[in-house]
């Protein structure tokens, strides 16, 4: 029984031949299980259309079935999802062979005028070593699979007893983080992004938190992953936005930026679902900054292009995030509507103590001056990197150095210091007991 798409084996041809042969092994034979999903397949069938998307799976197809030859059998169970077992005599001969299957699916493919690079995550158990049941070795495999994918792209995991308690752990904080969306317990802070020459501050990031009922108050990296992973993202960012508009009326005409996931950005209505927040809160577009990812940018199609475009048109701000750490190239960020970039905190942790950094950060801000774009650096935590930014001509600076995230009033407190008869920026340091 075969697919009728790539000629694979299908579900029922191959759960037939596996029950066969896991029954057959002999005492030198062990069979690794493993589940392949394909990293990025959505967005390019989504992006590209189904007629791209096929050819892409039949293409994958043909290079699993390829590097495996006649050592096992693969199979195509629906979607972007494939599967196959391996025969071998020890467990040490089937890492040589993953790397290898790994690298071979990896290598680029033109389809259609577009080059396209797309991988797979794996998930592997072995029989009889985890189990001699084909459908319970199916739902491990499937099990280490999901933590492939939870690790990131491009990995390959093996199952161990630990992962089911990890796995329901995560399906637990899917269901949770769910309701605390709708509920009301996700909170912001604010971390104060300050001007470099008088240390005032001209604009706040608006930073997610999740106030748990059991386990206090979270910080993003541990749910924002999961949020990705199971589409809450867009929940959650769409949730942000609002929530950091209707606050942000209360911070004395500066800027607020709101963090916004590649997923989020590719949302059909995106444009018109962050004009709404403005208009209904009677936030001002001027004042709202859009922070993006470099790999946003890279992957960006026409339509996110043309949300940007709409809202940079309507006085929205655009802020490149994280730069330095990703591959964005002087062509991306002319072909977008970048109001700001932000090096990554990386380069600024090593001013002072690494050349190559020193120089990286200089090009940065010189490149941004040229184009007329603001330059902020992130993660300052000392006078010296300070310093180093202001012989450079950064415009602008963020972290520890002047605050770390607050709460709305604290916020408030502090524009209300800086903007008082005589006022004065906080001393440095002043805010490091944070509400984070």
């Amino acid at each position: 029984m075969e697919d009728y798409l790539t000629g694979l084996a299908n579900r029922g041809g191959f759960v037939g031949r596996l029950q066969a042969r896991v029954a057959a092994l002999t005492r030198n034979e062990i069979l690794a299980m493993a589940y392949l999903d394909l990293d990025g397949f959505k967005d390019i069938n989504d992006t590209l259309g189904h007629g791209v998307g096929d050819e892409l799976l039949c293409l994958m197809a043909s290079r699993v079935r390829q590097t495996l030859g006649d050592r096992g059998l693969a199979a195509r169970f629906g979607g972007d999802e494939f599967v196959l077992y391996l025969i071998c005599a020890e467990r040490a001969e089937v890492e040589p062979f993953l790397d290898t299957l790994l690298s071979v699916m990896q290598q680029p493919v033109r389809l259609e005028g577009h080059e396209l690079q797309i991988g797979a995550s794996i998930g592997v158990a072995f029989a009889p070593e985890h189990t001699d049941d084909p459908g319970e070795l199916m739902r491990l495999a499937d099990i280490a699979l999901y933590r492939a994918k939870a690790d990131g792209r491009g990995l390959v995991r093996f199952f161990a007893p630990e992962l089911e308690q990890d796995i329901r752990n995560r399906r637990t904080v899917e269901l949770e983080l769910a309701e605390a969306i709708d509920h009301g317990q996700m909170a912001l802070v604010f971390q104060p992004q300050v001007d470099v020459e008088s240390e005032r501050i001209v604009g706040f990031e608006a930073l997610v938190r999740w106030d748990h009922p059991e386990r206090g108050r979270l910080p993003p990296e541990t749910f924002v992953p999961i949020a990705e992973r199971s589409r809450l993202i867009c929940r959650l960012d769409n949730w942000v936005m609002r929530r950091a508009c209707e606050l942000g009326r209360r911070l004395d005409d500066v800027t607020v930026s709101v963090n916004m996931s590649p997923i989020s950005l590719r949302q059909p209505n995106i444009a018109d679902l962050i004009l709404e927040s403005l208009a209904e809160t009677g936030f001002e577009p001027s004042r709202l900054e859009i922070e993006i990812t470099e790999s946003a940018i890279i992957q960006a199609d026409v339509e996110v292009n043309a949300a940007l475009l709409r809202l940079r048109e309507s006085g929205v701000r655009i802020a490149l995030d994280d730069f330095g750490t990703g591959h964005a190239s002087l062509v991306h960020i002319r072909r977008f509507p970048v109001t700001k970039i932000k090096i990554d905190r990386s380069f600024i942790s090593n001013l002072g103590t690494e050349r190559d950094a020193a120089a990286i950060v200089e090009y940065v801000v010189r490149l941004g001056r040229s184009l007329g774009i603001v330059l902020t650096a992130e993660g300052v935590e000392t006078r010296e990197q300070l310093r180093f930014l202001r012989a450079f001509g950064a415009q602008q600076a963020q972290g520890f150095l002047f605050s770390g995230p607050v709460s709305i009033d604290a916020a408030q407190a502090m524009l209300a210091d800086q903007n008082a008869p005589g006022g004065r920026p906080r001393p440095p340091g002043m805010r490091r007991n944070v509400d984070a």
